[in-house]
């Protein structure tokens, strides 16, 4: 396969709008679009371990349809035994239990698709890029958002969080691993609510978000007007807080209803001729 034929996906975070990607996914799935690598970030690690794994998408988005808060968020006995001596308000137990249930492998070596998983070095800020060894405890890292689950002890004593901190949109990543063209699929992490609406996990979700969301807008900027990179960023489910997940069922129904046309004019004209078109028009795809 040649290096332009060689095509990565990039799934950043976004919490409970992780359900968008997996709509987003189905949408690969069924146009049988050939994906060399894959690279992610925060939940899209979940939903990149999966379709990595070789999982198929109709598998995630019934998995999202049915997904509650309860069954990846435990709170931390730490906290309630210690208080303020807990790193997080959450235990990652339960959400390790999910992924131990479903996810079919173990380790980076027996996935059908290589995977980079993006996490943040806590001590430098620095992204840490986890390819290789225990594939839940690299997901449980990218997944690490600060004060609401535990950082994870990584390779060479690093201390890891949440990827989508350092490098939620690592399409530089990918290609110098190699891709020729990069597809993307973005979700908007903070939710257009009302602060005495939020308690404290609320707010600490929403924060998260606003950070995350700011970096990612100014990073897609910059590949705008590639002719090999297309990032979709939709504006689905912006009501929803991110610890919401009581909404899968829509979000991955709506981004699939989106991406079916544009994939099909993707793997027709390809990112230049839809940069092209974009271009002309002024107007942006997604």
């Amino acid at each position: 396969m040649t290096k332009q034929s060689n095509t990565a996906l990039i799934l950043g975070g976004g919490g409970s709008k992780g359900a968008v990607q997996a709509g987003f996914l189905r949408a690969v799935e069924k146009l049988d679009i050939d994906i060399s690598l894959v690279v992610a970030a925060s939940v899209g690690a979940i939903n990149g371990a999966f379709f990595a794994a070789g999982v198929p998408a109709r598998y995630m988005v019934t998995e999202w349809s049915r997904l509650r808060r309860r069954d990846i968020f435990g709170l931390s006995w730490d906290l309630v035994r210690k208080r303020s001596r807990s790193p997080s308000v959450f235990s990652s137990r339960r959400l390790r239990k999910f992924l131990e249930q479903r996810l079919p492998v173990r380790r980076f070596d027996e996935l059908a698709i290589p995977l980079i998983i993006v996490t943040t070095d806590l001590a430098t800020g620095e992204p840490y890029l986890w390819d290789r060894g225990d594939l839940i405890e690299a997901i449980l890292a990218s997944c690490a958002v600060p004060g609401l689950l535990p950082p994870v002890r990584g390779p060479h004593g690093r201390t890891l969080i949440d990827g989508a901190l350092s490098d939620n949109i690592p399409v530089e990543v990918a290609l110098q691993r190699g891709a020729g063209r990069v597809l993307g699929i973005l979700c908007r992490t903070c939710a257009a609510c009302r602060p005495p609406e939020l308690g404290l996990t609320g707010m600490l979700g929403q924060a998260f978000g606003i950070a995350v969301d700011c970096k990612w807008r100014s990073d897609a900027r910059r590949y705008a007007e590639s002719d090999d990179v297309l990032i979709v960023a939709p504006e689905i489910g912006t009501h929803i807080q991110a610890l919401d997940f009581s909404h899968g069922e829509e979000l991955w129904r709506a981004r699939y209803r989106l991406s079916r046309p544009l994939l099909d004019r993707w793997t027709k004209e390809g990112a230049a001729g839809m940069a092209a078109k974009r271009r002309g028009r002024r107007v942006s795809v997604g």
